[in-house]
């Protein structure tokens, strides 16, 4: 959790509190162990601080997220903890 909150704040300039762990896994396209942790925002303007890291990042209201990312590759842990659904017929 502790790692969560650093390297929030190392690449997008936003204080926050962890609440909880979501869960991890092998992310299926990269092959990179992610823990995912759910978090409070505290303080902060979201910027791009890691510019190598984060190549082409976008910042989008979670209402708009499914049209970024379908719904299907994102781990269904994190859809349940922001209260997203994916209709399957869509999936």
């Amino acid at each position: 959790d502790v790692v969560a909150v650093r390297e929030t704040f190392a690449e997008t300039g936003v204080h926050c509190a962890a609440l909880e762990e979501i869960g991890s896994r092998v992310h299926p396209i990269t092959g990179v162990l992610c823990d995912y942790v759910l978090c409070e925002y505290l303080a902060g303007h979201a910027t791009n601080t890691d510019v190598v890291e984060n190549v082409a990042v976008a910042w989008v209201s979670m209402a708009d997220l499914l049209r970024f990312i379908p719904g299907d590759q994102i781990y269904a842990p994190v859809l349940d903890a922001l209260g997203l659904s994916v209709d399957p017929a869509c999936a």
